[in-house]
C-alpha cells in the first residue's frame, strides 16, 4: 500500500454539499464529488480505479472474445497511463518554471531593496537641504 494521506483536504466541513463527479464511484459508502483529490486519498484511488469500468463496459466485454477483452483492457490500461504521465508532465514543467521565477523574483525584490535605500538616502539629503534652507530664512 501506499502511503497517501487522507486528511489532505484544506476545507474539511464544505458550507454545502459538494457537487457529485459520478455516482457510480463509491467512496466509503458515498459517491466520489469534485471535492475528492485522487492523488491524496488511497480509498478515492482505488474506488475510481475500480469504478473505471462501467456497466455497459461489462457488457461490451462479456460479448467479446477472452483476446479482445484483454487487448481492450491494456488499452484502457495505456490510456489511463498516459493521462497520469500527462499529468506529471504538467507538474514537472510548472516546477521547472517555478525555479526560473524564484531566482528572477530574488533578483527583483534585492533591485528594489537597493531603490528604496537609494531614495530613502536622496530624501534625507532632501530633508537636511530643506532645513538648512529654511534656517537661512528665519535670520
Amino acid at each position: 500500500m501506499s502511503s497517501f494521506s487522507s486528511n489532505a483536504n484544506p476545507n474539511p466541513v464544505p458550507a454545502v454539499e459538494p457537487t457529485v463527479w459520478r455516482t457510480t464511484f463509491k467512496v466509503n459508502g458515498r459517491p466520489v464529488t469534485i471535492e475528492d483529490i485522487v492523488m491524496d486519498n488511497e480509498d478515492t484511488a482505488v474506488a475510481v480505479a475500480r469504478d473505471m469500468i462501467l456497466p455497459r463496459d461489462e457488457i461490451m466485454l462479456a460479448a467479446r472474445t477472452d483476446i479482445e477483452a484483454v487487448n481492450q483492457s491494456l488499452a484502457l490500461s495505456v490510456r489511463a497511463t498516459s493521462s497520469f504521465v500527462n499529468i506529471a508532465e504538467r507538474l514537472h514543467a510548472r516546477k521547472l518554471e517555478l525555479n526560473t521565477q524564484v531566482p528572477d523574483l530574488h533578483h527583483q525584490i534585492e533591485n528594489l531593496r537597493n531603490r528604496l535605500c537609494d531614495e530613502r538616502h536622496h530624501r534625507n539629503n532632501l530633508e537636511r537641504r530643506n532645513q538648512e534652507l529654511n534656517a537661512r530664512v528665519d535670520f
